[in-house]
């Protein structure tokens, strides 16, 4: 089982892990790393969507990940930085 979110605006990836310190970027030798990078709290993980900018403009939960531990997460630690509000990934199906 899988959910999809799109997000309102992109989000810079290296400016994520920079502001969200807790979340970190993981592999999958699966993926293109250009396009595809998988983040996680420790654990949960959840698949992010790049841009030609390097920007996140989509994700994808797979399994029984929470993606909501994740999106909580990054709330709480991009609080007070450049990235606050910017996150706001909305369910699409």
């Amino acid at each position: 089982m899988s959910a999809d979110y799109k997000l309102a605006q992109p989000v810079n990836f290296k400016k994520l892990l920079k502001y969200a310190p807790s979340i970190k970027e993981t592999f999958d030798e699966d993926c293109d790393p250009d396009r595809v990078k998988i983040i996680t709290d420790g654990t949960n993980y959840l698949h992010v969507y790049l841009n030609k900018r390097g920007q996140i403009d989509s994700c994808t939960r797979y399994g029984g990940n929470d993606e909501e531990a994740i999106f909580d997460k990054i709330y709480e630690e991009t609080d007070g930085t450049p990235l606050e509000g910017m996150w706001n990934a909305c369910y699409a199906g």
